[in-house]
């Protein structure tokens, strides 16, 4: 198996032990037991006297290894003695490999290892700038080499490593030399992140210890993860003990499951209802990935026109929404980012979009029953992209007296939500018995509502406008959520768009405007003038001048 194919359909799960550590059999034992805990690559550490990237565990695992008499061809009989159906990487430093055979350079290193089936090095001691002559023995001999990118490596250094890594690429995920910690450093996003347009998989380690570690990290992008001083540690602590190898060689396939799995057998985590983390950890990454690629089709760059059309199940066909296609090929085709309705009218929607998003709105209720503010659930997340959608949306009335159902409902949806990646729009409305528009304080109950919606895991939040740029900041700075304003009460076009001005002033992300656009006497331009204000950031009136929409008296 190739390093190609080790990648190919899941994150790789890639352990590193040192050859011959505490000896030569008990070493053969461990690293099959790896291969059986399900490692999908492993990292094979021919040691060397001077290891400067290892950490304590590691170093004291070469000197066990050294002191047991490992050296380059002992190395390569412990490679051919090996009962594993998984590609071998060498990791070792340069001097080993230039050194290595009568003649001098990495030739001679790179035909035996071929010979007895290694797939690829990884070479921390060797600058990008001097690994001509090893990389053009591997391409010889059909050998990956892989370069360990750190949290500092920047620029032409960079470039020269793209130019020459195959097989995977090891990000370094903090500085420092290895060892397993407690955590997993916050950087491991952004170093991914630098990467994201090379061309070959990315495998994290330094300091992955659990199997909680190896799902946040493929969450962040990672192809794969790298583990070593976890699983040193075992065979550290099984030689001090005076375990046997059979004991330790359990322990290190359990860990293997662990990190692989999410738990030992029969334990509380994962693996205890036989689901795989790393396949998790991989739909977490796909939906992370497909959420993002969702709020893209609803939004334009981080902003948002959103034009609500789910009056009809509120106030009926009211204008605006009879001919429901007209309107939603007239404000699309002004500028809408998306559309939202209720599910049922999704057939009506797709034909006249012209490519803008799509919002299924999931709870409702009626002007003409009991109380507008009783909003029930009137779909799923799983209806939702049966018909179509981009995205999901429901209403929540902050401080009134639903409030508590309306939590559970939001909670619920988001949670549902997650499973697919399916961004959801909460519109959250500060309205309650004992909240008053008028109150000086108003604006903090709106803070409160936005906040409500991130707390409860949306993605993005609508909210009524507060008045005035000043008094909106405080909304928009209680949540670290997009913010997006509804149209409020119906006023002339300078009213409108100056209310968009103050908002997107205020830091606001957009607007999710239903009635002043869809009920407009010309839907496509007042949506044109919205999205120049939104997108554009154009004030009211050269708003109205590109809509070419005359100002109203």
């Amino acid at each position: 198996m190739s390093l190609e194919d080790a990648f190919a359909d899941e994150p790789a799960f890639v352990p590193y032990l040192a050859a011959g550590d505490p000896n030569y059999e008990a070493s053969l034992a461990y690293v099959e037991a790896l291969a059986r805990g399900g490692a999908d690559v492993i990292e094979l550490g021919l040691p060397f006297s001077e290891p400067i990237a290892e950490g304590k565990t590691i170093q004291n695992a070469i000197v066990r290894s050294l002191e047991a008499g490992m050296t380059p061809t002992r190395f390569f009989e412990f490679v051919s003695d090996l009962d594993v159906e998984v590609p071998i990487v060498c990791m070792t430093y340069y001097n080993l490999i230039y050194q290595y055979g009568e003649d001098e350079g990495p030739r001679p290193f790179v035909e035996k290892a071929a010979e007895v089936g290694i797939e690829g090095f990884v070479v921390p001691d060797l600058p990008a700038e001097e690994a001509g002559p090893l990389r053009e023995a591997c391409d010889e001999f059909g050998l990956d080499l892989v370069f360990i990118v750190a949290p500092t490596t920047k620029g032409e250094r960079l470039e020269k490593m793209l130019d020459q890594v195959s097989g995977y690429v090891y990000v370094q995920a903090r500085l420092g030399v290895t060892g397993a910690r407690d955590d997993v450093d916050d950087a491991t996003e952004e170093s991914l992140a630098r990467l994201a347009d090379w061309d070959v998989p990315k495998a994290v380690g330094f300091g992955i210890k659990t199997g909680e570690h190896a799902e946040r990290i493929v969450a962040a992008g990672a192809d794969g993860i790298i583990v070593g001083s976890a699983l040193v540690d075992i065979v550290a602590e099984g030689h001090e003990s005076g375990a046997s190898v059979d004991d330790v060689a359990d322990e290190l396939e359990a860990k293997a499951r662990e990190l692989k799995e999410g738990g030992p057998p029969g334990g509380t985590g994962t693996s205890a209802t036989g689901t795989h983390i790393i396949a998790l950890a991989t739909l977490s990454h796909i939906m992370t990935a497909g959420k993002r690629a969702r709020l893209d089709r609803i939004g334009t760059d981080e902003k948002y026109v959103i034009v609500p059309m789910d009056h009809g199940i509120t106030m009926g066909a009211v204008k605006g929404l009879k001919d429901i296609e007209s309107t939603i090929d007239a404000v699309t085709r002004g500028g809408a980012d998306s559309v939202l309705t209720q599910r049922g009218i999704a057939d009506r929607v797709h034909p006249n979009k012209n490519g803008a998003g799509y919002i299924v709105h999931l709870n409702a209720s009626t002007t003409i029953g009991p109380d507008e503010n009783d909003k029930r659930m009137t779909g799923t997340v799983e209806d939702a992209i049966r018909a179509g959608a981009d995205a999901v949306s429901v209403h929540i009335n902050v401080g009134s007296q639903y409030e508590p159902e309306q939590i559970e409902d939001l909670a619920a949806l988001t949670s549902e939500a997650e499973r697919y990646g399916l961004p959801v729009l909460a519109m959250n409305y500060a309205r309650g018995p004992d909240i008053d528009p008028d109150d000086p304080d108003y604006n903090q109950a709106v803070g409160h509502a936005v906040r409500f919606a991130e707390e409860l895991g949306a993605d993005v939040v609508k909210t009524g406008y507060t008045g005035d740029a000043e008094t909106f900041q405080h909304v928009v700075e209680s949540t670290s959520l997009p913010v997006v304003i509804a149209g409020g009460a119906k006023g002339t076009d300078e009213e409108t768009l100056a209310m968009v001005r103050g908002a997107m002033d205020a830091g606001a992300a957009g607007v999710s405007m239903g009635r002043s656009i869809f009920q407009h006497d010309d839907p496509e331009k007042i949506a044109r003038a919205v999205a120049s204000v939104v997108h554009d950031d154009s004030n009211a009136e050269d708003a109205l001048e590109a809509a070419e929409l005359a100002v109203q008296a």
